[in-house]
């Protein structure tokens, strides 16, 4: 009897993993839409103290995540639009995330964190039974830290390009950086934060992001099978890039490559360059890429004309990232799918939810942020983006569970 019974336990805890286990962890390559801890904070708010409070005067970097900080003290949060969608907030341990800096002009240690929308959607999928860990750690820490390394690493950061080298924050090209020199310029910059170890600030670009993870999990510092999920967000800095050169240079070359798909391009080459790194058994059976929204809807571009062209380049970039999407698929075994950010952000700022601070940050007009250790509570609600261009909680929330849902499909 008792036998029987050790089989049967076994038998379900087997039936039980397996639906369990629907994707054994995640690796995200891309910019600030989705860095959760690689590029350094800042202990500033304000670029230029002595002036005028506005949007263009902030640093983007103030959280990173390039979010709101979330007051987690409610134990649940909901998804804006979705009714009766109430997951448990993420575990934020400290040891798997990045150490973050005081702030100014008190150097009082921050209460609070910001959370990107992969570390939501890991924690919806853990209690959704999709996944076994909700951990998801900047890559820059994989070295520094003993980290599992079956967790989910996140591998983009702030002001990441298209590039095939490195940048620095103001987009200047930095040749032959290595892992090395990039955590060797976070750490000048984090011992010294002055502006001249700022602009030596070494930031990679999506190749050599997977050139970086290639070397990682050869090194079996990060674990990876068939059903680890890929996704690549990356391109909003290459049209920032094209839009100084147009409007600084006159130099419309950059906006003609994004235009024409080399921008897309550049992800399709690294997808190739990923799946060329990993052995058969290890290939998956789908790699996602984050299309573009519309930079007409943030605050900083919000009605204007230069929202509206920016908005017409990224509808030819998602164009293009189908059907360059659509010509890999015809040659690969693993297939590319487009997800459709666009289309939910569009969606989402038709809503009543976010209608009425369309055009507004959260960072400036739903209360004081530069306290330390008191935030407003309500976690950006009603507010679709944080800063000039970067999504709020809320709209970061909606991301994460659209594509839960598309995962489910």
């Amino acid at each position: 009897m008792r036998i029987i019974k050790v089989i049967l336990s076994i038998g379900f805890l087997l039936c039980f993993s397996s639906s369990f286990a629907q994707f054994s962890n995640m690796i995200v390559f891309g910019d600030s839409l989705s860095d959760n801890g690689n590029f350094p904070e800042s202990s500033r708010i304000w670029k230029n103290p002595t002036a005028a409070k506005k949007i263009n005067n902030t640093f983007a970097q103030f959280y990173v995540p390039f979010s709101n900080p979330v007051d987690t003290s409610k134990k649940q949060f909901s998804v804006p639009i979705f009714k009766n969608r109430f997951f448990l907030w993420p575990t934020l341990n400290n040891l798997y995330l990045a150490k973050q800096v005081p702030i100014e002009p008190t150097f009082s240690a921050r209460q609070f964190r910001s959370i990107s929308w992969s570390h939501l959607f890991l924690s919806m999928a853990f209690q959704d039974q999709l996944t076994r860990s909700s951990h998801v750690s900047p890559s820059d820490l994989i070295y520094a830290r003993k980290i599992p390394n079956y967790f989910s690493f996140n591998y983009a950061w702030g002001y990441a390009t298209s590039s095939q080298d490195c940048v620095n924050p103001f987009y200047v090209k930095i040749a032959n950086c290595t892992a090395t020199s990039i955590i060797r310029s976070k750490q000048q910059y984090l011992a010294d934060p002055t502006n001249k170890n700022y602009r030596r600030i070494e930031i990679p670009g999506i190749a050599k992001q997977v050139a970086l993870f290639i070397d990682d999990k050869n090194k079996n510092k990060v674990s990876v099978n068939q059903k680890t999920v890929y996704i690549f967000w990356i391109g909003g800095n290459d049209l920032i890039v094209a839009n100084n050169a147009l409007k600084n240079h006159y130099d419309p070359l950059p906006v003609l490559k994004f235009s024409f798909g080399i921008t897309a391009w550049h992800t399709i080459q690294a997808i190739h360059t990923l799946l060329k790194s990993l052995p058969e058994n290890q290939k998956p059976p789908v790699i996602y890429i984050f299309n573009l929204f519309n930079p007409a809807l943030t605050p900083e571009f919000y009605q204007t004309t230069m929202g509206k062209l920016g908005n017409l380049c990224v509808c030819v970039y998602n164009f293009w990232l189908d059907v360059e999407s659509t010509i890999f698929n015809l040659f690969s075994r693993t297939k590319t799918k487009v997800i459709p950010v666009y289309h939910w952000y569009q969606k989402s700022s038709k809503n009543d939810y976010f209608k009425k601070t369309m055009g507004k940050s959260c960072q400036l007009n739903n209360g004081d942020y530069e306290n330390a250790v008191v935030i407003p509570k309500n976690n950006c609600a009603g507010f679709m983006f944080w800063n000039a261009v970067h999504p709020a909680m809320p709209m970061n929330a909606i991301v994460a569970y659209q594509f839960l849902l598309k995962l489910k499909k």
